[in-house]
């Protein structure tokens, strides 16, 4: 049988595979939450009532194939993945930063808190990013994308005969050396990116953002916006369907 490996890169609380495999309660809470900005206190937009349907059909889905799935969680932040249960539900869990090319394959490097905030999502390995205080950080292990990647393959390949592979990223600005790393290993394997690569822009530059855009293009390569706010859901999950039929 061919697994759909999910690996995700910068999990936080895993908001964005708790949309798919969550408990129906913890869905539809969020589903109401955005219904009631929405519709009562005037803010975003809610989804037209066959949206929904679709949406709730497409999710029951997928989950019913959560077996075909092997989810791979990767967390900078020790402290995030200490106190979330989210991280007992993934096959496979490492306490790891990823990082580019030029730097060393292990190393032992800063995780620095954006706004201050030890959980926050917005932690990044970059000191220029703009919310982030240099002199707030915790330490983290730092694993070059590429080595991780090929070490993660041979783990894989003993595992399974074929399989796919899903990237959900938000690792707040090394998205592009994740993306490159993954395609040079897993070649034609790596069907879908899914998650928000605006951070590429907002700290390497639009130079960089329009390289990686250009690279995904030319590469065939999928790539869905996917985040915890409910409005990105029905693309994203449109996207991981097709590659389960």
């Amino acid at each position: 049988m061919k697994k759909i490996v999910w690996i995700d890169v910068g999990v936080h609380f895993g908001q964005e595979y708790k949309s798919i495999f969550s408990s129906n309660t913890h869905f539809l809470w969020k589903l109401f939450r955005r219904c009631v900005g929405s519709y009562l206190l005037k803010k975003g937009s809610f989804f037209t009532a066959e949206e929904l349907i679709n949406l709730l059909k497409l999710r029951s889905k997928i989950r019913e194939q959560r077996g075909k799935f092997y989810v791979v969680f990767v967390e900078a932040n020790p402290k995030i993945i200490v106190s979330k249960k989210i991280f007992l539900e993934a096959e496979a869990v490492f306490n790891i930063a990823l990082t580019g090319r030029g730097v060393e394959k292990l190393s032992i490097i800063k995780l620095f808190l954006a706004d201050g905030d030890l959980l926050s999502q917005g932690n990044s390995i970059y000191e220029s990013k703009g919310n982030i205080s240099s002199k707030q950080h915790i330490s983290t292990i730092g694993v070059e994308s590429l080595a991780f990647m090929k070490e993660l393959r041979k783990d894989l390949d003993k595992k399974f005969d074929t399989y796919e592979v899903i990237l959900r990223l938000n690792c707040e600005g090394v998205e592009d050396d994740v993306i490159y790393a993954a395609k040079e290993v897993f070649n034609e394997n790596l069907k879908l990116v899914c998650g928000s690569l605006k951070d590429v822009r907002g700290i390497k530059g639009e130079e960089a953002h329009i390289k990686l855009m250009e690279f995904l293009k030319s590469q065939n390569i999928e790539n869905v916006f996917f985040s915890p706010s409910v409005l990105s859901w029905p693309l994203a999950f449109q996207s991981i369907m097709r590659l389960i039929k």
